[in-house]
């Protein structure tokens, strides 16, 4: 679950009907693995991260993030971002 929207930049991204490409699930879980029928498992997912320290290191963790878009970008790669401190 996230504690505030996501902040992601549409500049340049746009679907064939005008609307940016959309997040629609974003979460940390334990595990997730995607069947070849394209089932998307998910076990374990935090509300909350608890801990006595920061930072604090957390031994695995998967990042689960389903983006939506429009037919026109059907095949286009997409990057996404990521940050390490």
């Amino acid at each position: 679950m996230l504690r505030r929207p996501l902040q992601i930049d549409h500049a340049g991204v746009r679907s064939d009907n005008g609307l940016p490409m959309e997040c629609t699930l974003a979460l940390l879980a334990d595990a997730a693995n995607r069947e070849e029928g394209g089932k998307l498992n998910v076990l374990g997912v935090f509300d909350v991260i608890y801990s006595d320290k920061f930072p604090y290191a957390m031994p695995q963790f998967y990042v689960v993030v389903r983006l939506t878009a429009g037919p026109a970008e059907y095949g286009t790669k997409k990057d996404v971002p990521t940050y390490s401190p």
